[in-house]
């Protein structure tokens, strides 16, 4: 009886399709749970870490785990830059979106003085509101946790706020916040003429110290959301699209276009 419940348990292991992610309530574990609900066997282990450092140590001291993460690690701030993982896949990406509770228009973003919040240096909706900034040096950025934010916009600290659209959808819909424009990875917006697009995505990530029986198992954890509708749409209730089905070039353009965005502001 203790020899097959270890037998067991060595295979649930072995199905386990073992995450690391950043902590719950983000985007990031929005789309865990959703791979979780079409998949079961994905498990979920949480650190929490500037850069995700810590996911990344997780990944050197076991790589049969996938890291689920935006491409956090390239900013020159990195205390731990190089680090030795590589991407696999990009899941998902996602519209940025800006919230207000005030009488603001687009066009208010080339010519008034407001206070501008985002929730992190080096990722797209900094280098959005630092281009924003190139033709209104009244433009004020902020770093504002996104749960802080919406206490500090109904104070009249913030008069904006910058991120990915499911996080402003609660601003939206928790206290009667209005979107003001929405930035898709697809279609290019126009903002008082500076065009641009989302470079909000999460990819998956594993150490390149990986062997084959273990980089064939995460890919195979991963097929299994490959063209799956049921799965695409709850993505799509996030304001995400899948990318799984992207051939490697493509997805390693993401991945080129979010370096140079950072490098192209010295970040």
């Amino acid at each position: 009886m203790a020899i097959g419940f270890l037998t067991n348990v060595a295979v649930a292991q072995q199905q386990a399709c073992k995450v690391v992610t950043y902590g719950p309530g983000g985007l990031t574990d929005q789309l865990f749970r959703i791979m979780e609900k079409h998949n079961p066997n994905f498990r979920v282990t949480y650190r929490i870490a500037a850069y995700n450092v810590t996911s990344v140590e997780l990944l050197s001291q076991d790589p049969s785990y996938m890291m689920l993460s935006p491409p956090v690690f390239y900013s020159k701030q990195n205390p731990r830059p190089d680090p030795n993982i590589e991407m696999v896949k990009v899941l998902s990406s996602s519209n940025a979106a800006i919230v207000t509770n005030k009488d603001i228009k687009i066009s208010d973003l080339a010519n008034k003085k407001l206070n501008v919040g985002i929730p992190a240096f080096a990722q797209y909706s900094h280098v959005l509101s630092l281009t924003l900034q190139q033709k209104n040096s009244d433009l004020n950025i902020v770093v504002v946790p996104p749960n802080q934010a919406p206490g500090l916009i109904k104070q009249g600290d913030l008069d904006i706020y910058i991120h990915t659209e499911p996080t402003v959808d609660t601003f939206v819909n928790n206290f009667n916040f209005r979107k003001i424009s929405v930035i898709r990875p697809d279609i290019e917006s126009d903002f008082n003429g500076i065009k641009t697009k989302s470079l909000h995505f999460s990819s998956i990530w594993i150490s390149k110290t990986a062997n084959q029986k273990q980089r064939e198992h995460i890919n195979s954890c991963l097929q299994t959301l490959v063209d799956n509708k049921a799965f695409e749409e709850d993505l799509a209730k996030t304001g995400s699209t899948s990318r799984l089905s992207l051939p490697k070039s493509e997805s390693s353009q993401y991945l080129l276009d979010f370096i140079s965005m950072l490098r192209n502001f010295n970040l």
